[in-house]
């Protein structure tokens, strides 16, 4: 529940005329994905809706974030991400 609060607020912070996600977006992100890749992902968000100028729609913003997490969860299991591997 602590951690929930915190990406609340985290949301609210960097878009303040938002509405947050849902507890069920929020637990679908949590349980797929680990938090690092979660706050990655709003990080990502973020950039994308000040390069936007605020001119996302929330579904937008959802699916955006979704895409960042799918594919930093993919980039992190890929071999060559692995320390060590050459690409």
């Amino acid at each position: 529940m602590q951690q929930l609060n915190e990406l609340n607020d985290a949301w609210a912070l960097m878009f303040p005329s938002v509405a947050v996600p849902s507890d069920v977006q929020w637990t679908v992100w949590r349980l797929a994905y680990s938090d690092t890749i979660v706050r990655k992902g709003l990080a990502e968000l973020g950039k994308k809706y000040m390069k936007l100028n605020g001119s996302m729609d929330t579904d937008h913003m959802l699916r955006f974030a979704s895409a960042i997490m799918n594919r930093l969860s993919h980039e992190s299991h890929a071999p060559w991400a692995k320390k060590g591997k050459s690409q």
